[in-house]
């Protein structure tokens, strides 16, 4: 297993052939909880792929995020109807 802060990783030898997994742990997880958080499981094959977006994306400029009023209003009316 490879570790880097709440990230994991490793490497699985399956009959039809080798997979990887990558999660996060939830942010309170502890040591006991290393399987505890969101995950997702690609071919080896994919692996390329993956590093390339990784090292893309710390090269990537920052977007501005821009509010949406509909979305806004669309949210405020939600959290008032639960409140009811």
């Amino acid at each position: 297993m490879v570790k880097s802060g709440l990230y994991r990783a490793e490497k699985v030898r399956y009959p039809d052939g080798v997979g990887c997994c990558f999660w996060k742990l939830f942010k309170d997880a502890t040591d006991d909880d290393e399987g505890a958080g969101l995950c997702f499981d690609f071919p080896i094959e994919d692996l390329g792929n993956l590093k390339e977006i990784v090292v893309g994306l710390e090269k990537e400029p920052e977007k501005v995020y821009v509010p949406d009023p509909e979305y806004e209003k669309f949210e405020a009316d939600r959290k008032e109807k639960e409140k009811t």
